[in-house]
């Protein structure tokens, strides 16, 4: 069986829109991409998306920290991002609803999940 693989990376999903690398104009883009990648596992079955690192950034995050070490003050931050970027996490959450695998790699901004 055929798989169609996409790899996208470096998302930078954290920090106020002062400080933010993925702009508010990325934000909407990359959900567009999800919800054209959901169309795609609707059509093809067989769809695989991997987000190569740095999907979200925990050093964007105020108050800055090389790591956040405590548990509840990771949870925290990145309850945060989640939060100002529900757009993109209701997209993934499409992605998997059609049946799609989704992988998610670790990069140095995102050590904390």
């Amino acid at each position: 069986m055929c798989e169609t693989i996409f790899i996208i990376s470096d998302l930078h999903l954290g920090g106020d829109d002062k400080f933010a690398i993925c702009t508010a104009e990325g934000r909407r883009l990359l959900a567009a991409f999800l919800s054209w990648i959901t169309k795609k596992q609707k059509a093809d079955k067989n769809v695989h998306l991997v987000v190569n690192g740095d999907s979200v950034d925990f050093l964007a995050e105020s108050e800055f920290q090389v790591f956040t070490m405590d548990d509840q003050s990771a949870t925290a931050k990145l309850r945060k991002i989640m939060c100002r970027t529900a757009p993109i996490w209701e997209g993934f959450r499409g992605v998997l609803a059609e049946g799609a695998r989704v992988t998610f790699l670790l990069g140095n901004h995102d050590l904390e999940l």
